[in-house]
């Protein structure tokens, strides 16, 4: 709601979880399970996942595993899922692991080593 996004502004909430319904939830980091809301019935399948749109209208998007316990997923699970029905490639899935990445709770010198060990793993320099 209208009120729940002026919410997160006014206590500075940058990452939220859970960030399924991200075009309402202003600015904010949406860190997704595709997995989890299948199994939690907030959509019926993969094809019906607001991620790829989330991305494409430019919103920060992770992907995330999400209670690996209770949806049995992996993020290997989850990358080929969104791959197969959005066609994410290397380009989308590095600017994805990016935002996690600048926006984790690492130190800034930790951030800077684990974005060299990033870019290196997309073979970007």
């Amino acid at each position: 709601t209208d009120e729940d996004v002026r919410l997160l502004k006014a206590n500075n909430i940058v990452v939220l979880g859970h960030g399924f319904r991200g075009h309402k939830q202003g600015n904010c980091v949406c860190t997704v399970c595709v997995t989890s809301n299948i199994v939690t019935g907030q959509v019926r399948s993969v094809a019906e996942h607001p991620i790829d749109d989330l991305f494409r209208a430019g919103k920060l998007v992770t992907v995330e595993t999400d209670g690996t316990l209770f949806t049995n997923t992996s993020a290997t699970n989850e990358y080929k899922l969104i791959n197969r029905q959005f066609g994410w490639g290397a380009a989308e899935f590095f600017r994805a692991n990016s935002v996690a990445l600048r926006h984790s709770s690492f130190s800034t010198q930790e951030k800077h080593a684990l974005e060299s060990l990033l870019k290196a793993g997309y073979g970007i320099c």
